[in-house]
């Protein structure tokens, strides 16, 4: 009998969710420097949303359509935390699910027929909207590690989709 361990996709969730409570918490206390008259975003929230940069593209589309339903719900607070703050956690929950379930079938060759396809394309996509994401950051005074963060997710997302391609390119060849 074979001993069930738990896999990366509960662990990864698990982990980046109790990480985002953690920055959440450290960013809703965190107040900006003296003088400062920008809108602030805390280091720690920016460093959240470049760990997590994939979610701030959901997190952002998703917002726009809860406010254009239902306006009363944005800027809304449940339970003490904002609805936004709730969602992006929700984001976070979800893409972790997706990369542990990706290092878990790591190895397993199976051929899905269209979403083997619109995988890497749709990582390639993502890949170049948080590169140029990144690259703006970067030019922002203060936001230079969520523009480095987001780089890192950008060449990650694109080296997988390019690798993806080459594989089923090589599959489809051999088979030919």
């Amino acid at each position: 009998m074979r001993k069930r361990t738990l896999g990366w996709a509960v662990i990864l969730p698990a982990a980046h969710v109790m990480a985002a409570v953690v920055m959440l918490y450290v960013d809703s206390h965190s107040t900006p420097p003296h003088g400062y008259h920008s809108p602030y975003v805390s280091t720690a929230r920016m460093i959240l949303m470049g760990l997590n940069a994939p979610c701030v593209l959901v997190w952002g589309l998703s917002l726009t359509v809860l406010t254009s339903i239902s306006p009363s719900l944005y800027p809304g607070i449940v339970f003490g935390v904002a609805v936004s703050d709730l969602m992006f956690l929700a984001d976070v929950l979800v893409l972790w699910y997706l990369v542990g379930r990706a290092v878990d079938r790591r190895g397993a060759s199976q051929s899905r027929g269209l979403i083997e396809f619109l995988v890497p394309s749709l990582l390639l996509v993502v890949g170049a909207v948080l590169s140029w994401l990144g690259l703006h950051d970067l030019h922002e005074q203060d936001r230079p590690y969520r523009g480095l963060l987001m780089l890192l997710w950008a060449v990650s997302l694109i080296f997988v989709s390019v690798e993806r391609s080459i594989r089923m390119a090589r599959r489809l060849r051999a088979s030919v």
